[in-house]
């Protein structure tokens, strides 16, 4: 296979990156984890899109969720781009979805998308229902109704 190359911008980007997600300056930590602080600017902006006080989203579920489901911070901040798509487009949507499941759901179809090639990196609905501690025919009815809605 061929030898790693990256753009002439990759290092100071990610250096860039690094600084800006609170990821320190420890060249060794990679940047397939979402920090502390990440998840909980990420809980705020959830809980405030979705404002339902059922299953409001905590520290501990979206740590647990991020943690069990591999989250990377691109796919956090695909999903934020879906959560303010929906708060412009369908803000009628985000008052029926509890933060727990808007995040979940959110996270597992940014997932798709980016990391989903039907191959070898295969995001399957059963492990993020087991991440998120709901079977699958919850997560498939809150996929089909995030779909819809965005």
């Amino acid at each position: 296979f061929y030898p790693c190359q990256f753009l002439p911008g990759h290092q100071k980007l990610t250096e860039r990156m690094r600084k800006r997600l609170y990821y320190g300056l420890d060249q060794d930590l990679t940047l397939d984890s979402l920090s502390c602080p990440v998840t909980d600017i990420a809980i705020e902006i959830f809980q405030k899109s979705a404002p339902s006080p059922i299953r409001k989203l905590h520290k501990k579920y979206a740590a647990h969720v991020s943690r069990e489901a591999c989250i990377s911070p691109c796919a956090m901040m695909l999903a934020l781009v879906y959560v303010k798509r929906l708060r412009h487009r369908n803000p009628e949507y985000l008052q029926k979805i509890s933060s727990s499941d808007l995040f979940l759901i959110s996270m597992m179809v940014a997932s798709k998308y980016l990391y989903d090639e039907g191959e070898e990196e295969e995001v399957f609905n059963d492990e993020w229902g087991a991440a998120g501690k709901l079977d699958v025919k919850t997560v498939n009815h809150l996929e089909m109704s995030f779909l819809s809605a965005i």
